[in-house]
C-alpha cells in the first residue's frame, strides 16, 4: 500500500520528478509552446495562454484555468501538455495529465471495499490528488467519454471539488462550453465559465495537413 502525500510534498519533488509525476502521455511529452504551429494553428491561442502563464501565482491562488475547444487535430491538447510541461518544471507546482475517458474509468474502479485503486494506476490515491491535491490538472477530451449517470456525477464531483478548493483546471474538449449544460447539468457549465477562461481553437487538422505532426 503506497503512502498519502500532502500537496507540498508534491510541490517539493525536484522538477524532473514532478514531470515525470504528471504523467504527460509519450506522444506529448516533448511538446512545448513554442512549437505550436501558429501558421496552421490559432495565432493568439498562444499569445494569450503565456500571458496567462506570467500570472500563474495569481491564477494559483483563484483557481483561474483555462476551457480549449476546438475541431479534432487543432492542437488543443499539444498546447495544454505544452503548458503543463512548462508549469511543473519552471514553477514550484505539481500537476497531472489524464483523459476524461480515462478519469471515469479510474472512478468505477475505485468502487472496491478499500476505496483505492488497484495496483494498474500510478497510484492507488490518485484520484483523491486529482480531486483536491494537484496543482494544475489537465483533464484532456471533455465529452469524448461514454454517457451514463455513473460519468455524469463522476465527472461534476471532481470539477466541483477542484472549484471549491480554487485548484486549477485546464481542459480540452469539442464541446464549446455553452453546450455542456445539456450533457452535464447546468453545475458543470456554471462552475467552468467562472473558473476558466475559454480559448477556441480554430485552427485546420494539423494531421491532415502535416504528416509529421502528433497533436491533437
Amino acid at each position: 500500500m503506497s503512502e498519502w502525500h500532502s500537496a507540498k510534498y508534491w510541490r517539493n519533488r525536484q522538477p524532473i520528478e514532478r514531470l515525470k509525476n504528471a504523467h504527460i502521455p509519450k506522444r506529448f511529452t516533448k511538446k512545448t509552446l513554442d512549437d505550436y504551429n501558429t501558421e496552421l494553428g490559432s495565432p493568439d491561442v498562444v499569445t494569450y495562454v503565456r500571458q496567462w502563464l506570467t500570472n500563474i501565482e495569481h491564477n494559483k491562488e483563484c483557481g483561474e484555468g483555462l476551457y480549449f475547444f476546438g475541431g479534432s487535430g487543432s492542437g488543443k491538447t499539444h498546447v495544454a501538455c505544452g503548458l503543463l510541461r512548462e508549469i511543473v518544471l519552471n514553477h514550484q507546482l505539481s500537476g497531472f495529465f489524464i483523459t476524461a475517458e480515462k478519469f471515469v474509468e479510474a472512478s468505477y474502479d475505485e468502487m472496491n471495499p478499500d476505496n483505492v485503486l488497484s495496483d494498474m494506476y500510478s497510484d492507488e490515491y490518485m484520484l483523491k490528488y486529482i480531486n483536491a491535491v494537484y496543482d494544475v490538472l489537465v483533464l484532456d477530451n471533455l465529452g469524448s467519454e461514454r454517457m451514463t449517470d455513473f460519468t455524469k456525477k463522476a465527472i461534476t464531483s471532481m470539477l466541483n471539488s477542484r472549484y471549491e478548493q480554487q485548484l486549477i483546471t485546464i481542459i480540452t474538449s469539442e464541446i464549446p462550453l455553452s453546450r455542456l449544460s445539456d450533457i452535464y447539468g447546468p453545475r458543470v457549465a456554471s462552475i467552468l465559465s467562472e473558473c476558466c477562461c475559454v480559448l477556441p481553437f480554430l485552427g485546420k487538422d494539423y494531421r491532415l495537413l502535416d504528416p509529421h505532426y502528433a497533436g491533437e
